[in-house]
């Protein structure tokens, strides 16, 4: 009879960890979800399909598919926080005492690794490029993929 409490006790202390574990892991995993989601000031610029502001393959991200418009390309350290390809971001500033949104965009693209905290919104033509130019200290928003279904 002894044995099987034993038992019983060993079995009961495994549930009882592995809920403990489960409960901690759910809070981390949360409490990441919710730090990503967390508005952060990037700079924001515009390219288009030109080898003065790409490579010698314009018309290719770096993740060797075409590019599409209106998408944007992510600076690595952005990548490294868990902007991945396909999750998408919410891009919106406040001038002059107003708020100014650029939109939602998919993240399609990354830049090359000098670029921090930056974000580079593909245009189809120069014109609409330097039209938007470079702004700086503008709010971005993550939205995971899984998040917008």
């Amino acid at each position: 009879m002894d044995e099987i409490r034993n038992g019983l006790q060993d079995i009961f202390k495994c549930v009882l960890f592995l809920a403990v574990l489960f409960v901690s892991f759910r809070q981390v995993v949360l409490e990441s979800t919710i730090e990503r989601m967390l508005p952060r000031k990037i700079t924001v610029t515009a390219y288009t399909s030109m080898e003065k502001y790409t490579n010698e393959k314009p018309f290719e991200t770096a993740y060797l598919e075409p590019v599409k418009n209106w998408m944007v390309a992510c600076s690595n350290d952005l990548r490294r926080d868990g902007w991945l390809k396909g999750d998408h971001v919410y891009l919106f500033s406040r001038k002059n005492g107003r708020d100014y949104s650029f939109g939602m965009f998919r993240i399609g693209d990354s830049m090359h690794p000098r670029k921090t905290e930056h974000c580079d919104i593909y245009v189809p033509t120069e014109e609409l490029a330097l039209k938007i130019g470079r702004t700086e200290n503008v709010w971005a928003i993550l939205v995971k993929k899984r998040e917008l279904i």
